[in-house]
């Protein structure tokens, strides 16, 4: 099911050494020792690719498969 959404990478398709060079998600908002919530990580998902694209939030957008729309709403709601 998780295969359809919409920049989903196919299992498949991945590399065993992009896994295992993955770095674990980190949030800046979350405290030690304690669960970061699906907010937490979605909100740092959404800064990182916001640095990497130089604060551009139509590509940051893009490259989550999203409207430009509905990261400016997730933005105002962070």
């Amino acid at each position: 099911m998780i295969n359809n959404l919409p920049n989903c990478i196919n299992s498949d398709a991945v590399a065993s050494d992009q896994i295992s060079n993955a770095a674990p998600a980190s949030t800046s908002s979350a405290k030690p020792n304690e669960q970061a919530t699906l907010k937490d990580i979605e909100a740092q998902h959404i800064s990182d690719l916001l640095d990497k694209y130089h604060g551009n939030r139509k590509k940051a957008a893009d490259a989550l498969g999203i409207s430009e729309r509905t990261i400016y709403r997730k933005l105002k709601n962070l």
